[in-house]
This record gives structure tokens, C-alpha cells and sequence, in this order.
């Protein structure tokens, strides 16, 4: 502005310019604590350093110093007990789930998979987690079978080393009342058309996992290309999506004590927040298109907006 000093930009500029990460603030579970992810240029090293700040609700000053600084995207989580948080850090050359107390910003790292892990849920006092890694497509799947062989030319719109389709496998690890955690499990679900066992689980964005407070039940998003049922087939709106040649994206509801799966809501496609606990654990609120055959799609179909969101 006129009248004001004209000088090039300093390192010094740039660090005080703090991005705070979606989904990276939680409130603690009585309230009185918020925690939070702030991304900050890090010049030393040429890449975004995530600083994480825990704080009173009560208090009015700004950041103070930051609890851990880290350079692993991740969401936060409090545990029950409101002295630690869960959260993605580094470790090495890939990123790793840890508890950290909120007291001396020290963590414990509690998996040490050879990929990075890139979500994850954990019950109200962190005794069930379940966590996902990206699942690499082999050279090997992307070959053309004999099939399309035989019925014409394939023509590979992705580099021979990746896929287009992004696919998690997911795990399970239990605390006893030691403290000590079990091996991680790979989690197997029924799908709830066709039964089949369903180990990698093709998404969109992330698979949504949201454990309830209990412990016991896991809710999963991930697209199924499984045969839908008659009733499934003749909803305009699954109908649309199935048109673009994409499969529907449908909720799952994972038992962790029995094993069984179930879908107790319906819809064909649920869209952004992750579906959210009551407290009992006995419900949950899920931002998606109304079920399949239920009056709530028949209204959005009669106002000619099938698949808008709830």
C-alpha cells in the first residue's frame, strides 16, 4: 500500500503462516481440553512440519509451544481416560499409529507395519483399534486375462507398476488387561449380498472406519462390485451410479466379537463425515442417500434428486 515499506519476503514471513489440517481437532472427552494439528513450512527441510497442541478451553493466549512436531498427516483421537491421544506419527521410513501422553508429548508406538498406516478407530479406552495400510496392485493383476485376450485389444490407461483402483487391507489389535497388545489380525468380512469373504477393500477417499465405544462393532465403507439384490437394481439412483461404471458404496456393519456382518442402514452411497457412536454404542448417524426401497427415496426420486444426501 502506498505509503507503506516494500521488502522481499523472509524465511521468517513464511513460518508464522500455520495451515490447520481437516479432521486434526478434537476435544477431550470432559471438555476442558481441545487438541489440535497445525501444518507449518519447515524450511530445513523442505517440507510441511505437523505441530501438535494441546490445550484448556479455558485459556485465551495463543499456540504456546507445541506438545510434538511431526511430518505424518494424521487425524487425533482422545482415549477415555483424557491423558493420551492416538494419533499418526512417523517412525522411520513410514508412518505408524501411537499413543501419545498429553503430559510429556512422549509417544508409544503401538504397530510397526512395513507400509504406512493411513487410518484408523479405536474404542472409548483404546483397548480395540483397527487400522488400514494401502494395498499395492501387483504387475502381476494388471496383466489382461485370457478373457479379454480372446474378445479384443486392453489398452492400460495406468503405469505398469499401479492401479486406478485404491484398495486398503485392515487390522485389528486387542489390549488385555496387562497392557500388552496382541499381533495384528487381518479382518475378514462377510460382504452382506453374497456372503463371500472380503479381505482388500476397494474405496473412495478413505474406508470411513468408525469403532463403536465399546469395542464390539466396526463400521466400514468400501465400493462393492458384488450382484445386488432385485430390489437394489431397480433404484433409479443405483441405477445412475452404475451407469457411470462405478460400483455402489455401501456401509457395512462388522460384529468384532461374532464375526458377522450386517447393514443395517441401506444406502447404496454415503458421502464425507465419518459415521459418529451414540455413547451406549446401540446407534450411530451417517450423512448418506436414503435406504434402497424406503419412502425417504421415493421422496428424493418424486423431487428428482435420487442419491442426494441425508
Amino acid at each position: 500500500l502506498e505509503g507503506q515499506e516494500r521488502r522481499p519476503v523472509a524465511p521468517s514471513d513464511c513460518v508464522q503462516v500455520h495451515y490447520v489440517m481437516d479432521g486434526s481437532i478434537a476435544f477431550s472427552p470432559d471438555g476442558s481440553r481441545v487438541a489440535y494439528l497445525v501444518k507449518a513450512p519447515n524450511l530445513a527441510t523442505n517440507q510441511n512440519d505437523l505441530l501438535l497442541y494441546v490445550r484448556r478451553t479455558d485459556e485465551s493466549q495463543a499456540h504456546g509451544a507445541p506438545l510434538l512436531t511431526t511430518n505424518g498427516e494424521s487425524a487425533v483421537r482422545w482415549l477415555g481416560d483424557g491423558k493420551h491421544l492416538a494419533l499418526l506419527l512417523k517412525r522411520g521410513p513410514h508412518t505408524q499409529l501411537a499413543i501419545v501422553d498429553v503430559v510429556s508429548g512422549k509417544p508409544d508406538f503401538i504397530t510397526n507395519e512395513a507400509r504406512d498406516v493411513v487410518e484408523f478407530s479405536l474404542d472409548r479406552d483404546a483397548r480395540t483399534i483397527v487400522y488400514a495400510t494401502e494395498y499395492p496392485a501387483s504387475s502381476q493383476e494388471l496383466k489382461p486375462t485370457q478373457d479379454e485376450k480372446a474378445r479384443g485389444y486392453r489398452i492400460p490407461f495406468e503405469r505398469p507398476e499401479g492401479s486406478n483402483e485404491k484398495r486398503r487391507a485392515v487390522f485389528l489389535l486387542r489390549r488385555n488387561q496387562g497392557g500388552t497388545w496382541s499381533r495384528p489380525v487381518s479382518l475378514a468380512l462377510h460382504a452382506p449380498f453374497t456372503q463371500r469373504t472380503v479381505t482388500i477393500f476397494p474405496y473412495t477417499v478413505s474406508l470411513r472406519m468408525s469403532v463403536s465405544p465399546n469395542g464390539r462393532y466396526l463400521l466400514l465403507t468400501y465400493l462393492t462390485e458384488d450382484t445386488l439384490p432385485t430390489e437394489w437394481q431397480k433404484s433409479l439412483w443405483v441405477k445412475k451410479v452404475r451407469g457411470y461404471g462405478a460400483p455402489v458404496l455401501i456401509t457395512a456393519l462388522y460384529d468384532l466379537r461374532t464375526g458377522t456382518t450386517a447393514m443395517p442402514l441401506a444406502t447404496p452411497w454415503a458421502y464425507g463425515l465419518l459415521p459418529t457412536w451414540s455413547p451406549d454404542s446401540q446407534s450411530f448417524l451417517e450423512n448418506a442417500s436414503s435406504p434402497v426401497g424406503s419412502e425417504w427415496e421415493q421422496q428424493d426420486e418424486k423431487a428428482k434428486t435420487p442419491g442426494v444426501p441425508h
